[in-house]
C-alpha cells in the first residue's frame, strides 16, 4: 500500500490545528454505546427540544436509536455534517414521521398481499393451462423465452423452483409433500404458494412474450409495463416487510426504482 507521509507536506503550523480537527472528526465518526440518558444528552446537544425526558426514554428504548433517530432525522437537520438539527424540532417530530412510515408501510403490505394473491393465482393458472401441472413438464426451458440471450435466466428460474420443491419436500412441508406422496408432482398453483413475490416476478419476466402479453392483458397493461411494475412491488413489498423506511423509498435505493406511468393513472 501507498503510503503519504503528510509531515513531508505540512509545516508543523498547520499540521497542530489540522491534526485537533482530524480527531474531531475521528471522535464524531465512532460509533459507541450510549445509554438512554447519554442517547437523550447527545440529541439535546444537537439542538433537538426534549421537553419530557422520559417520555423520549421510552420511545428510544422501544424502538431503538438507530432505527427511530439515524432513520428518521434527515428530514429535520440543520446540517447533515455535523447533525445538528433546525430550530423547533421536537423529539415528537421525529416519533410522529416514524409513526407515519409505520402506518404507511401497514398499508402497503395489506394491499400487496392482494395483489401478489392475485398475480400468482393469474400466472399459475394462464401458465398451467398451456404447459400442464406436472412440475417435470412443465419445468422445462422450452416453457419459457427460448431467446439466446435468455438461457441462463430461464436455467436460474428453473433451477430456483425446483429447489423451492426439494427444500421444502426436505423440510417436511405438508402441502409439497402431500402432493408429491399422492400425485407424484407439484402443480404451479401449489408451488407459487412457496414461492415468494420475488420468485415470481423473475418467473414471469422469463416466460414467453405471447404468455406474458396474455396475462399483462388481465390488468390492462403491455407486458414490459407488468413487469417493471412486479419488479418495483416486490422491492416495496420486502421493504415493508422488514421494517425499513418506505415514505422516501424511491430515492433511498442506489438504481432509482419507479412504477411507469400508464393509462390507468389517468382514470
Amino acid at each position: 500500500m501507498c503510503k503519504w507521509d503528510l509531515g513531508s507536506h505540512v509545516s508543523n503550523e498547520t499540521w497542530l490545528p489540522f491534526s485537533f480537527y482530524l480527531e474531531e472528526i475521528m471522535e464524531h465518526s465512532r460509533k459507541i454505546f450510549l445509554t438512554y440518558d447519554e442517547q437523550i444528552k447527545l440529541l439535546k446537544n444537537r439542538g433537538l427540544n426534549i421537553t419530557d425526558k422520559d417520555n423520549a426514554r421510552h420511545y428510544l428504548e422501544y424502538f431503538g436509536y438507530f432505527d427511530l433517530i439515524n432513520g428518521y432525522k434527515d428530514l429535520f437537520l440543520k446540517n447533515r455534517a455535523t447533525e445538528k438539527y433546525k430550530p423547533n424540532v421536537d423529539f415528537s417530530d421525529i416519533v410522529g414521521l416514524y409513526m407515519y412510515d409505520y402506518y404507511l408501510r401497514s398499508d402497503l403490505l395489506s394491499a400487496l398481499y392482494l395483489v401478489e394473491k392475485s398475480l400468482k393465482s393469474v400466472i399459475s393458472y394462464t401458465f398451467s393451462k398451456k404447459y400442464g401441472e406436472d412440475d417435470s413438464k412443465y419445468l422445462l426451458p422450452s416453457s419459457f423465452d427460448t431467446r439466446p440471450h435468455s438461457e441462463d435466466r430461464v436455467v436460474s428460474t428453473i433451477r430456483t423452483m425446483k429447489n423451492l420443491i426439494h427444500d421444502n419436500n426436505q423440510n417436511g412441508n405438508k402441502t409439497i409433500c402431500h402432493y408429491i406422496q399422492k400425485h407424484g408432482y407439484i402443480p404451479l398453483w401449489v408451488l407459487f404458494t412457496i414461492a415468494t413475490f420475488g420468485n415470481v416476478s423473475v418467473f414471469y419476466a422469463n416466460m414467453k412474450d405471447k404468455d406474458k402479453s396474455t396475462i399483462s392483458a388481465r390488468y390492462g397493461l403491455n407486458s414490459n409495463e407488468l413487469s417493471s411494475m412486479m419488479y418495483f412491488l416486490t422491492h416495496i413489498r420486502n421493504a415493508c416487510a422488514h421494517g425499513h423506511r418506505v415514505y422516501t423509498f424511491g430515492s433511498d435505493s442506489r438504481r432509482p426504482l419507479t412504477i411507469p406511468r400508464v393509462d390507468l393513472h389517468y382514470k
